[in-house]
């Protein structure tokens, strides 16, 4: 009988000693927020994306994949310049689908609006996109409208502090919701709204 005891003890420690020595299984690694948001003003879809590489490689169908490399307003190889020589293709593409009846049609991005001033993509980015690119028609033909950034995008209200508009639009903004209160007047770009005194002020916009 004593035997079998020692016996049992000797197996329940063995089983012990290989349960503490067994690794506890690793912890996933915590995922980046889905901070980059893409808004189709077309047809008020949104899609969000943990970097803003990833958004604009979404909007470009994959046309550019390296976004946070690249500066934003240096021409012939910022993003701008490149969002605009896709936009100018995606029209195109967009004219001749019109014509031929088909419903398929390739995003063009209107504006983009940061978080952080120097149109820095660290914080949160808020790209707006649409069928078709601004025309040179009269300043008080909207092509695209946010009236309250409220609601959607992240809750963009009183957050943005730099901004650029793309393919010809461009962006002018309003203190309240509804497209009142103070104006910033129309734009093309604002590298620091605290050199206008509208720092985290934008609650909705019109494009151009």
């Amino acid at each position: 009988m004593i035997r079998k005891h020692a016996r049992l003890l000797a197996v329940l420690a063995t089983a012990l000693l290989g349960a503490l020595a067994t690794p506890a299984p690793a912890s996933a690694a915590p995922q980046e927020p889905a901070k980059h948001c893409v808004t189709n003003l077309s047809t008020g879809a949104t899609r969000c994306f943990s970097t803003f590489s990833a958004a604009i490689a979404d909007v470009t169908q994959g046309e550019i994949t390296n976004a946070d490399a690249l500066p934003a307003l240096t021409p012939g190889v910022g993003l701008r310049d490149r969002l605009n020589q896709l936009g100018a293709q995606a029209a195109q593409r967009n004219k001749a689908a019109l014509a031929a009846g088909s419903a398929t049609m390739a995003e063009i991005t209107v504006a983009v609006n940061f978080e952080h001033t120097g149109y820095d993509t660290r914080g949160f980015t808020y790209i707006w996109t649409g069928y078709r690119p601004c025309d040179d028609g009269p300043v008080d033909h909207w092509e695209y409208w946010l009236e309250n950034l409220t609601y959607n995008w992240n809750n963009a209200n009183d957050k943005i502090s730099s901004f650029y508009g793309a393919n010809n639009c461009w962006q002018q903004s309003y203190e309240h919701s509804s497209w009142t209160g103070r104006v910033l007047s129309l734009r093309p770009e604002a590298a620091d709204l605290n050199q206008v005194n509208f720092n985290d002020i934008i609650s909705s916009l019109r494009l151009t």
